[in-house]
């Protein structure tokens, strides 16, 4: 009973607590709006130079636009793009004019605004493919792998991302051209043109490779079909055993095939190092009602005015309590 009777009055005393914070919220509120509106013709001035000093800024501050590409990068050569991109980013916050001149970009005012962010498009299936086709154990890989604390374990694998996205931020005197010339100075590296046509040829190689494999296959299939003897790269010489696995050539033909297509697929996105996939629009980022000036800087003005009134409120305030304990002592 004296329990209920403890947790009653506890109850009672919060809620008289709050009541009265509640109250004097109140009163502090009806004070405040009643200074303001005894206060009316400075708040009207303050809003009227706020109105017009956010007028002046909004002429003069340039909008920032934004832009998302979504790149292919090709012939292993994610880390030198990285290495390309980083590198733009502290030319940009250096302002080394002469490099960006020579790069094809304005040298009066920087088309491209610092934090150029390239980050990759995460897809398991990318890791999957590139150890499956180099014979790599991606279990034993991971299990034996330490990842440091800081660092993302899909960071690890950065470089077996085909997609990557690059996030542009572009000054008012940026278009479309300035994201094409970006893409082109990525691209115009020597050591990356060397790379784009060796992966071609490559590719091309490899192509031919399967072909001729595939074409094999077939003589010997037909040469199976007929039961003649298996004719050998010598002319004296037969194969008259056809003691081995028809499905086995008839799967690796299917293989060969399938690779040739994914080939050919792939030598249409590797005309280049890094090829755009998508169409580059330019944005500008979306703002809330204060990034207006013209509505931000009126309530600044108030903000600062209230805040000067409460400091000279409190002092005074505090000036009489000193008097009075001063004439009581």
């Amino acid at each position: 009973m004296a329990q209920n009777s403890a947790e009653e009055i506890d109850f009672k005393y919060i809620y008289n607590l709050f009541t009265s914070l509640f109250k004097k919220a109140i009163v502090l509120g009806f004070q405040v709006l009643d200074f303001v509106l005894s206060k009316w013709k400075i708040v009207a001035i303050l809003v009227l130079l706020g109105v017009g000093y956010g007028y002046y800024i909004n002429g003069k501050i340039q909008p920032i636009q934004t832009a998302k590409i979504l790149l292919r990068i090709n012939f292993d050569s994610v880390d030198y793009v990285y290495g390309e991109v980083e590198m733009f980013n502290n030319k940009i916050v250096e302002r080394d004019t002469v490099f960006l001149e020579n790069a094809g970009f304005r040298h009066d005012t920087l088309e491209i605004k610092k934090g150029i962010k390239l980050s990759p498009v995460i897809n398991l299936r990318d890791i999957l493919d590139e150890y499956d086709r180099t014979g790599r154990n991606l279990d034993v890989l991971l299990r034996n792998l330490e990842f440091d604390s800081d660092v993302k374990v899909f960071e690890t694998f950065n470089k077996n991302y085909k997609y990557h996205t690059l996030d542009l931020r572009l000054s008012h005197v940026a278009n479309r051209n300035t994201v094409e010339k970006f893409i082109s100075y990525i691209n115009s590296s020597p050591i990356f043109e060397q790379i784009k046509r060796q992966g071609l040829k490559n590719i091309e190689e490899r192509i031919a490779s399967n072909s001729k494999i595939i074409s094999q296959i077939d003589d010997v299939l037909v040469t199976y079909k007929t039961s003649e003897s298996l004719a050998s790269p010598s002319e004296q010489i037969y194969i008259v055993d056809k003691d081995f696995s028809v499905h086995h050539l008839i799967q690796n033909k299917m293989n060969l095939q399938k690779e040739n297509e994914a080939l050919k697929q792939e030598q249409i996105f590797s005309q280049d190092l890094s090829v755009v996939v998508n169409k580059s629009y330019l944005s500008k980022p979306e703002s809330g009602i204060l990034d207006n000036q013209m509505i931000f800087y009126p309530f600044f003005f108030i903000f600062i005015f209230l805040g000067l009134a409460f400091v000279r409120f409190s002092y005074f305030t505090l000036r009489e309590i000193a008097s009075s304990q001063k004439q009581k002592n």
